[in-house]
């Protein structure tokens, strides 16, 4: 005689979603957490199912990602003019290391540079594009 499942999904199972949530809090992989759950439960859990699950149940391991009607920032070009045009061995510690020109005329900006970052706010912004702005280049 064959056996009816008993849920319709294995999400159904009592304290699965509990043990679900508990290891997602953890910050285990996806993986672990499926290979957890089919040993506890003697159910087979995909990794996918787990990823598809914390996605429709918008659990947010890192920072949520932009939604599709907000727009990208867009990407700034270095100024026109370069403001300081100091050359190297006039540059001092704290100022921006952002170059002008090439070798052997090479220049510096010199402005006050940005903290924990060899350029000013202006040119760390040029110079450091995240990974997915450089997608829209």
């Amino acid at each position: 005689m064959l056996r009816r499942p008993q849920y319709k999904t294995p999400w159904e199972a009592p304290r699965l979603m509990e043990r679900f949530l508990a290891l997602h809090d953890k910050h285990l992989s996806f993986e672990k957490i499926a290979a957890a759950l089919s040993a506890e439960f003697g159910i087979t859990v995909s990794k996918n199912a787990c990823i598809g699950k914390a996605r429709r149940l918008e659990l947010h391991r890192e920072k949520p990602r932009t939604t599709p009607a907000s727009k990208p920032k867009a990407l700034r070009s270095p100024p026109a003019e370069p403001p300081g045009q100091v050359p190297l061995l006039h540059l001092g510690n704290d100022d921006c290391h952002f170059p002008f020109g090439d070798h052997p005329t090479v220049r510096f900006c010199g402005l006050p540079k940005k903290p924990g970052s060899p350029y000013c706010a202006e040119h760390h912004a040029v110079a450091f594009v995240s990974p997915k702005q450089r997608w829209l280049i």
